[in-house]
């Protein structure tokens, strides 16, 4: 028997004017996204650069951050760098540091 590797699925990119479509985990659970619709991945540093980039506010990030469903945030210092070079503000990084304390 010949072992096959495993598909993987890849995704296109979307223009800003297509909502991303509702998804379901593996878990049947579901993660609300900054912006209202649903995904199943965790909130992450590129995520928040963005944010910031687009020009949301500091309270709204802070925010989305306190209630993600799931984070995967790069606090080393390195990570903490690249997040001040993306505009990020103390704020944001103090919320992000909170919510991976958090553990959820």
């Amino acid at each position: 028997m010949v072992a096959r590797a495993p598909t993987v699925k890849h995704t296109s990119a979307r223009s800003k004017s297509t909502p991303p479509k509702s998804a379901t985990g593996a878990d049947g659970s579901q993660t609300a996204t900054s912006h209202g619709t649903v995904g199943t991945h965790a909130l992450t540093d590129g995520q928040v650069i963005a944010m910031v980039k687009n020009g949301i506010d500091d309270d709204t990030i802070a925010q989305t951050v306190r209630n993600a469903k799931a984070v995967n945030f790069d606090l080393t210092s390195a990570g903490q760098q690249k997040l001040t070079a993306g505009g990020v503000s103390p704020t944001i990084v103090n919320a992000m540091k909170a919510r991976a304390a958090n553990g959820k």
